[in-house]
C-alpha cells in the first residue's frame, strides 16, 4: 500500500522582539534538517507508520501576534515501509494519489497558548475533501548565527511541531479488503519541521 501521509498541521505566530518585523520562512529539508510529515495508524494486529518529506510556507508578524501559512505533502512521497503497503495505499480504492496527490493545511488562525506554543485553527484537505482543523502547534524561533548558517541554513530558523487526530472516513477514505483490521479508522497526524527565512 503505497502510503497514507497526511499531513497537516500548521504554524505560526511569534512573540519575541526579536522578531518584530513580519517575515516569511520556508520549510527546508537538507543534510542537517529533516522536515517530516508521519500518520500512524494502531490495530490489535498491526501499527502503521507512514513517513513523508513536508513543504510550505509560514508566514507572521511578532509584533502583531497574527500568522498564517500553508504546509502540504505530496502523497506518492510518503513510505510506509512496505512497497506493496505502498502501491496499494496510492491506489483509487485509496488515497488515489493521481487524482488527489497532494494532502494540505492551510492555517488561518492563530492564538498564543504559552511560551512557543499556539493553539492554530485552519482547513486540512485529504482526498478531495476539505475540513476545518485545531491543533496545538510547537514554534521555536533562532535568530541567523554562524553555527545555523554551517548547517545551510539561510536567515532566521523555525522549529514547528504539530500533532493531531483524524478519521479517514471523514474524508472518504474506507478501509477494504485486506487492510481491514490493519489500518484503523483514527489515526495520528504530526509533523517536525524546520524552516528559514531565506
Amino acid at each position: 500500500m503505497k502510503s497514507h501521509a497526511i499531513l497537516i498541521a500548521a504554524s505560526f505566530a511569534l512573540s519575541t522582539a526579536a522578531f518584530a518585523v513580519p517575515k516569511t520562512f520556508t520549510i527546508v529539508s537538507n543534510a542537517n534538517a529533516k522536515s517530516i510529515g508521519t500518520i500512524e495508524s494502531k490495530t490489535a494486529i498491526e501499527t502503521m507508520v507512514g513517513k513523508g518529506q513536508v513543504s510550505g510556507t509560514i508566514h507572521f508578524d511578532a509584533a502583531k501576534g497574527t500568522g498564517g501559512g500553508t504546509i502540504s505533502i505530496a502523497v506518492q512521497g510518503i513510505d510506509t515501509g512496505i512497497p506493496l503497503r505502498n502501491e496499494h495505499m496510492n491506489s483509487a480504492n485509496w488515497l488515489d494519489s493521481e487524482k488527489y496527490p497532494t494532502i494540505t493545511f492551510k492555517a488561518a488562525k492563530v492564538q498564543k497558548n504559552g511560551a512557543d506554543a499556539f493553539k492554530v485553527t485552519g482547513t486540512f484537505s485529504l482526498h478531495g475533501v476539505t475540513k476545518t482543523v485545531t491543533t496545538d502547534v510547537g514554534l521555536k524561533l533562532a535568530k541567523a548565527s554562524d553555527q545555523s548558517r554551517k548547517m545551510g541554513f539561510k536567515g532566521d530558523v523555525v522549529q514547528l511541531t504539530a500533532t493531531f487526530n483524524i478519521k479517514l472516513s471523514d474524508y472518504g477514505i474506507t478501509i477494504k479488503g485486506a487492510a481491514v483490521g490493519k489500518i484503523s479508522d483514527s489515526v495520528t497526524i504530526s509533523i517536525a519541521a524546520i524552516a528559514d527565512s531565506k
